[in-house]
């Protein structure tokens, strides 16, 4: 209801649950009382709040409204705006503020956006090339062309074209400000980024905080000191200095040849690629410039940017104006009202973010042999399924192995403010200690160390805070340093490990004992559950706690035994550890602990986030093409972190997909709506028909083949070795191996099995492990085994026999002698390797001969529309089948594809004729 009516809270302070009662014999609390408005309102009184009061003498609370519609008068930050981009002047204001600083030796970077910033503002000014002002004098202009006679038809489409345009401009505009980069432009979904962008201000707007003695402040310069304070005592840094005994079982992994490919000098190419790799419409910096700015402007700037690049690399210096920082204060509650309720992300300069992006890419070459297999975080090659997958296999030895229910404990770790916290000295010693030489240290401490931060309060920078310790989060080089620095704490475990002080748990005899599992700050380890191996685990984190800076939250860690182990044993535990909360209950890494029981009641929470979504009262301003983009990029896409990993059950994807499907045809929340054509039909590709939503359980068989492709493909991943050694040592994954109580994960991945199987094809290297007669080999139509003409006599044929080694060519005697000639030619096709090659798999349906979702979920639509419309009659079925092709705004496609179907039922009892079909085309 209040959805519906277009209703919104005001911003709260104080405890929320406003009514206390009794309810068979307990005591029940719930919110009962709440200060409501529409949109409009909130406008007019944009810093109104409701302060809920102390429960006296009532069983409410009484609700205190603040109506304010005083905002305080604060100096409007520059923001480069998309739709500058195109309007008369605009590229000759950059120019003049751009090339005029050139001139001056003395002048940089920062100097030439910081000009740029004035002649584009005194640009504005002059031209005021706002989307309202401009929509309302075009559209008076096209009412007074109308009614003139006198006028062309070709003044009326240029004027027609300039709405358009305006139309788009204000549409681009609202979308920069609703920071919704998954919905595209086009269909004018303009009041939808602008409720968006009003809920957004909402959310994030602050009405007071609790300082550290816990008073409520309201006031602008109050709430500053409190972030201020906060933030200094944060990044103040506590002077660790001996490293010796933390860095001890570190290599120097880095050769001299790595580091010449680190520290070589600059391309053009390489910086331009750092630069298009970011997203042109993310926040900008201090200086309010986009990476949109810097990639429409190339051609003009690029000069200046390699110089800047070429002066860093040679003195390891820039101008510390670049590095400016703003902390934008994201909350992580519904209603903030303490710092440790907001998680700062960092708002860089694009300038700055170039050189920190192209410092990154250069150090991606070498995180592979640095970083261990335990950590899949930011690696190349390395998945977060892959933690999942491991992670629930433990859990799953936990609850039903023998030798792991009596014995093991695993321990899920919190990281207390993990980039806030990393200590700078820490960072310098762990990349000496590696081998990096003394110019790339140069180089990112200088990054790290030359920011200067101001904090986001409403909007406006305040304060000044100059930081001794911490990473940024929104630093491109960020995740990278971290887990530079958790390979620290992995080398300690991996020490404990080999004097046996550490026991990691083995799910099977052939599978590697795992002690730990890191994605970037999110650690779970895994020991015996005894007192001696709990004091080597607590003692290793309290040493890297010291030298890193890193603090563990024990409140939020929590500990899940086997299955077996004693009561005493584990209350002694928790006891040691600190750790009180009992593990298996909550998540790792958005995934359930636990995956025993009903699957449709454990994976029911991906229904209420779905819903949640669907019920968000923005979405009830979109246009019909706005809502195709958010079925397709938003809600489809939900699921997608679960069933890369797990088989959903029916009862799940059932209610996922009539969700979706009632959101498609609905008009409003009350009612289901007319659901005019089958959602199996929607889902066809648009070229058959149908929109190109996803068929969920296709989609998840899709990426559960991904995995058991990586299985194959990378076997040399711990993913791999762990899943090998308990489900198919002496085989593949691909044999159907029974195994003896399977984790819901395997059960998973071979579930895909007949789609993976459907697309290998055996690639030809020396050809001694191919069967000619049973290996999918031949690429026809499909994979397939060789054909022969006759009777085989020989059944156990390899394929290394029909080529002759001397020549490393195929023996045409010989495959005339099995083959048909059609059959000869395709295997003549067939490139023989010189010298010895090994036989691997290929996926017969990609180029690059890897599977890839996509291809694997196109086979299955294949699959399940193959023959359909082979009788269609192709004047009608073409435009029937894609409506998509038509040159149209996406609305008017999707009209047409609920329009041409009943045309086309009509059209065959001759009740339209073929005029209409001439129209539509």
């Amino acid at each position: 209801m209040i959805d519906d009516c277009g209703l919104v809270d005001f911003p709260t302070h104080g405890n929320k649950l406003s009514w206390r009662g009794k309810r068979w014999g307990k005591i029940v609390r719930c919110r009962l009382d709440r200060a409501l408005a529409t949109e409009d309102w909130h406008d007019l009184f944009p810093k109104s709040h409701v302060e809920y009061l102390k429960m006296v003498g009532s069983d409410h609370r009484p609700i205190l409204a603040t109506i304010d519609n005083k905002i305080p008068k604060a100096r409007r930050q520059f923001r480069f705006d998309k739709r500058w981009i195109g309007q008369d002047g605009f590229s000759e204001a950059i120019k003049r503020g751009w090339l005029e600083n050139q001139t001056n030796a003395e002048s940089n970077v920062v100097d030439m956006i910081r000009k740029c910033r004035h002649e584009i503002s005194r640009w504005r000014h002059e031209n005021k090339p706002y989307g309202k002002e401009k929509i309302a004098e075009l559209q008076k202009a096209l009412e007074e062309i109308q009614n003139d006679d006198l006028r062309t038809q070709e003044d009326l489409d240029e004027i027609t074209q300039k709405l358009k345009e305006a139309y788009r401009d204000e549409e681009q505009y609202w979308k920069q400000k609703s920071r919704n980069l998954w919905l595209k432009d086009g269909d004018l979904n303009t009041k939808f980024y602008h409720a968006t962008t009003k809920q957004r201000r909402a959310i994030n707007r602050m009405v007071g905080l609790h300082d550290k003695t816990d008073n409520w402040v309201t006031g602008e310069k109050e709430m500053e000191k409190v972030a201020v304070d906060y933030f200094s005592d944060l990044f103040t840094t506590t002077s660790p200095d001996d490293f010796t005994d933390i860095l001890e079982g570190i290599p120097a992994v880095i050769t001299e040849t790595d580091n010449a490919l680190l520290m070589r000098p600059e391309s053009e190419e390489e910086v331009r690629a750092a630069l298009f790799l970011m997203n042109p419409e993310k926040a900008p910096g201090p200086d309010g410039m986009t990476a949109l700015f810097f990639q429409k402007s190339w051609p003009l700037i690029k000069t200046d940017i390699l110089g800047l690049i070429n002066d860093f690399l040679i003195t390891g210096a820039f101008d510390d104006r670049l590095n400016l920082t703003n902390i934008c204060l994201i909350p992580k509650t519904e209603r903030p009202t303490r710092m440790t309720e907001l998680r700062p992300i960092s708002l860089c300069n694009v300038g700055y973010k170039i050189i920190s992006k192209v410092l990154c890419e250069r150090l991606k070459t070498v995180l592979s042999q640095l970083i261990s297999e335990t950590q899949s975080a930011f690696v190349p090659g390395r998945l977060i399924s892959d933690n999942i997958l491991i992670a629930q296999e433990m859990f799953h030895g936990l609850r039903t192995n023998k030798s792991c229910k009596g014995k093991y404990m695993a321990v899920k770790t919190d990281m207390s403010k993990a980039y806030d916290r990393v200590e700078w000295q820490f960072v310098e010693a762990t990349m000496r200690k590696m081998g990096f030489g003394e110019r790339w240290i140069g180089w990112i401490m200088k990054c790290i160390k030359s920011v200067v931060y101001k904090v986001l309060i409403n909007g406006q920078p305040r304060g000044k805070i100059t930081p001794n310790r911490g990473l940024r989060q929104g630093d491109p080089l960020s995740p990278y340093i971290f887990i530079l620095c958790t390979e620290v704490l992995i080398s300690n475990l991996k020490r404990a490990e080999s004097v046996k002080s550490l026991t990691g748990l083995k799910v099977a005899r052939a599978s590697p004992p795992v002690s730990h599992l890191l994605f970037a700050d999110d650690s779970l380890f895994f020991c015996k559950a005894s007192v001696e191996e709990s004091a080597v685990l607590l003692q290793i984190l309290q040493n890297y706690e010291r030298a890193s800076g890193q603090k563990i939250n024990f409140d939020k860690s929590s500990i899940q035994f086997g299955h077996t182990v004693e009561t005493t044993v584990r209350a002694e535990i928790h006891q040691m550890l600190g750790i009180h909360k009992v593990g298996g209950v909550g998540n790792y890494l958005g995934v359930p602990e636990s995956l025993g029981g009903a699957k449709t009641k454990i994976f029911s929470f991906l229904i209420d986030r779905q819903q949640k979504r669907i019920n968000g009262w923005t979405s009830k301003v979109l246009s019909k093409g706005g809502k195709e983009v958010m079925v397709k990029s938003v809600l489809s896409a939900m699921p997608t972190h679960v069933m890369s990993c797990f088989r959903l059950p029916k009862g799940v994807t059932n209610k996922l997909t009539s969700a979706v499907a009632n959101f498609w045809w609905s008009t409003n929340s009350q009612t289901r709506g007319m659901h005019w054509l089958a959602w199996r039909k929607l889902c066809r590709h648009k070229t058959d028909g149908g929109l190109g939503f996803r068929v969920i359980e296709d989609f998840n068989t899709a990426l559960l083949a991904k995995q058991l492709w990586r299985l194959m493909d990378n076997p040399d991943s711990l993913f791999a070795k762990v899943f090998k050694g308990r489900y198919f040592r002496n085989s593949t994954p691909l044999d159907p191996i029974r195994s003896y109580s399977p984790s819901y994960g395997w059960q998973s991945i071979v579930s895909a099995r007949p789609l993976v199987c459907k697309g290998l094809i055996k690639r030809v290297g020396s050809g001694s492990s191919i069967s000619v007669w049973y290996d999918p080999w031949i690429s026809d139509s499909c994979p397939r085994p060789a054909i022969c003409k006759g009777i085989n006599y020989y059944p156990h044929l390899t394929v290394n026999q029909l080529i002759n080694s001397q020549t490393s060519t195929w023996n045409r005697p010989l495959l005339q002698q099995f083959f048909e000639s059609e059959e000869i030619t395709r295997i003549t096709g067939i490139p023989v390797a010189t010298g010895y090659k090994p036989d691997t798999w290929g996926w017969f349906y990609t180029t690059t001969g890897r599977y890839t979702v996509k291809s694997g979920y196109t086979v299955l639509q294949e699959l399940s529309m193959r023959g359909h419309y082979q009788s269609l009659d192709r004047t009608l079925g073409d435009c029937k089948r894609n409506p998509g092709r038509l040159n149209a705004p996406q609305n008017s496609n999707i009209f047409s594809g609920k329009l041409l179907p009943d045309v086309y039922r009509l059209a065959h009892v001759y009740v339209v004729g073929e005029c209409v079909w001439t129209h539509c085309a």
